[in-house]
């Protein structure tokens, strides 16, 4: 087989004439007697012709150098042949000339090899546009031959075997993409125990054989990744291609393996997912963004009273009135995401038409690859009623204290009128005057406070007394008293409500100022007026307390605030108890100016 030799006449007439480019070459080894290069002996005119490169320029270089790479292309073909004496036939593709070329392999010798390049551009299977397609398409693409060897593979299975075409063409599809497998058996891809199982090598033999094209076929197979064995899912497809009475098969590869974990993720979140709803206490809906019910478990078919399979043909306004789809998606749904929840308290609509309360949670989780709302809700019909109870319970506890407070309050009025008439017995027994007018202010004092308990008696049950009518009621007392016709009492008070604590020490201290006034001030035919102001202070929580009289005056030498005599005493004792602070006005009569924080 060896002992082929270009010699003759003949020969070299067809070796110099022969329209396809032939180049005689011998095989470069190293130390280890392992392949690393390749010497170009010669080459003929057409070779010249179809590459550019010049024989004179060739002859005697390595093949390294002249196609400037540093693994010359298809080195493991050449070599094989040299090595066997079997010959090889592939296509390849080089982009620097941009042809397309059949190039045959023979070794006229061991150690050598003749390579036979046909220029097949005009005439390739793929065109420049197939070409592209075939180059970038996102799937590992070989054509192989009968003996399952590739004679062309695309720039995806290059990145995916991680070497280049020039390494890879000529060698089986296993040992070029790294399946472990190949590395059972010394022989390579095919051989091992594993292979007569593997499912592309049978898919691609049984194309050849039978002629039956094969089409995304899936299949797992361990591969060598990185340096590691990880296991790939992938779709085989697998076209027989019949060129030049020669008959070739297209093996497509589609990794798939994180499209499958994801899938299987996918599957296992889910199954989590209706393992931890299904039999959730709460109900628990997922919908769309168009509030179509798209998942429903167990208990919100109990409580709403659908079966399952018809509450997944509902809308949430089905169950809940008072959505609004329109105002729901922008106010909550566009808002929410997987950590971001919303809790809304509303009322459910069952199937037979019976309303009852609900707290939602809205959140929002991937369900089937799809963005949905999931809504979490409770039926709070019991907490409702149990609300409702107790707040029955307060009511009748703050009724039950109304009438108890209104009961003391009645109780007290009661006991101050009694302790009055009892002060009106006992001033009658006494004829100095004196004794008599300190036992009237004594009783008026008294009044002054059964007044304020027969207010709140009369409000029934609130706290604050209204100070415009409670004055009014002091005054009209006093006026009967004293029955003092020729003066005029003017009153301006604003509706004020104030607490118990502070309304009695002001009554008491109206009193004693208006009683002094109405004794005092005035001659008996003198006629006068006597004005009462209560207002609240625009710029803070205080008020202002005016009782002033136009009468005669206070005496010079007495200072109010240092005053021995009950009465002032008592003023001043009463401005104290509300926290007041007080100023006597002592031109053209008597006004006292006391300021309160109430």
């Amino acid at each position: 087989m060896w002992g082929f030799k270009i010699s003759g006449n003949v020969l070299n007439s067809v070796y110099e004439s022969v329209g396809d480019g032939v180049c005689i070459n011998e095989v470069i080894y190293n130390d280890n007697d392992h392949p690393v290069d390749y010497r170009i002996i010669d080459a003929n005119p057409a070779y010249e012709s179809i590459t550019g490169f010049k024989r004179e320029e060739i002859a005697g270089q390595r093949a390294s150098i002249v196609y400037n790479k540093e693994n010359p292309p298809h080195l493991n073909i050449y070599a094989r042949v040299a090595e066997t004496g079997e010959k090889a036939n592939f296509e390849t593709y080089t982009p620097q000339l941009r042809k397309h070329f059949n190039v045959s392999v023979i070794s006229p010798e061991k150690g050598k090899f003749i390579t036979i390049l046909t220029d097949i551009t005009s005439h390739s299977e793929i065109d420049d546009e197939l070409e592209t397609v075939y180059e970038n398409v996102p799937v590992v693409l070989m054509m192989v031959d009968s003996d399952r060897r590739i004679l062309k593979l695309n720039k995806n299975a290059e990145l995916f075997a991680g070497k280049s075409s020039e390494e890879l063409v000529g060698s089986r599809g296993g040992e070029a993409l790294g399946c472990l497998h190949s590395l059972d058996d010394p022989e390579g891809c095919g051989f091992g125990p594993h292979c007569k199982d593997c499912i592309v090598r049978n898919t691609v033999l049984d194309t050849f054989e039978t002629g039956n094209n094969h089409y995304n076929i899936e299949a797992s197979l361990p591969f060598i990744v990185d340096g590691r064995e990880k296991n790939l899912t992938f779709l085989l497809s697998a076209s027989l291609i019949n060129t030049e009475n020669k008959s070739k098969v297209l093996v497509s590869i589609q990794d798939i393996t994180e499209r499958k974990e994801t899938e299987k993720e996918l599957k296992e979140s889910e199954e989590r997912f209706r393992t931890l709803t299904e039999k959730a206490a709460d109900a628990i809906i997922a919908h769309d963004f168009d509030g179509n019910i798209i998942y429903a478990n167990e208990t919100a078919s109990k409580n709403l009273g659908y079966p399952r399979d018809e509450i997944l043909s509902l809308n949430v306004t089905d169950i809940d009135p008072y959505v609004d789809i329109d105002v729901f998606r922008d106010k909550y749904w566009n808002k929410t995401s997987s950590d971001t929840s919303y809790f809304i308290g509303t009322y459910h609509k069952r199937k037979d038409g019976t309303i009852f309360p609900v707290e939602v949670r809205l959140t929002r989780i991937n369900l089937n690859e799809k963005p949905v709302i999931l809504a979490y809700i409770r039926d709070i019909t019991i907490r409702k009623q149990a609300e409702e109870r107790i707040k029955e319970q307060k009511e009748q506890v703050i009724e039950t204290e109304r009438i108890r407070q209104l009961e003391l309050h009645h109780r007290i009025k009661n006991n101050l009128q009694v302790i009055s008439s009892l002060l009106s017995l006992q001033s009658e027994k006494f004829t100095d005057d004196n004794v008599k007018d300190a036992f009237i202010d004594t009783q008026n004092r008294v009044i002054s406070m059964s007044l304020v308990h027969n207010k709140l008696y009369q409000a029934k049950g609130l706290e604050n007394v209204n100070t415009k009518d409670y004055i009014g009621d002091i005054v009209d007392h006093l006026n009967e008293l004293y029955n003092i016709p020729n003066i005029d009492i003017n009153i301006d008070v604003e509706d004020i409500y104030l607490g118990i604590d502070t309304i009695i020490p002001l009554g008491m201290l109206i009193n004693e100022i208006l009683s002094n006034s109405l004794k005092y001030a005035f001659s008996e035919s003198e006629t006068g007026k006597i004005e009462i102001k209560l207002y609240q202070n625009n710029n803070n929580k205080n008020y202002t307390l005016i009782v002033a009289d136009n009468g005669k005056g206070m005496p010079e030498n007495v200072d109010v605030k240092d005053a021995d005599t009950l009465g002032l005493q008592l003023i001043k004792n009463l401005i104290d108890q509300i926290g007041g602070d007080f100023e006597v006005n002592k031109e053209k009569g008597t006004k006292f100016i006391i300021e309160f924080s109430g």
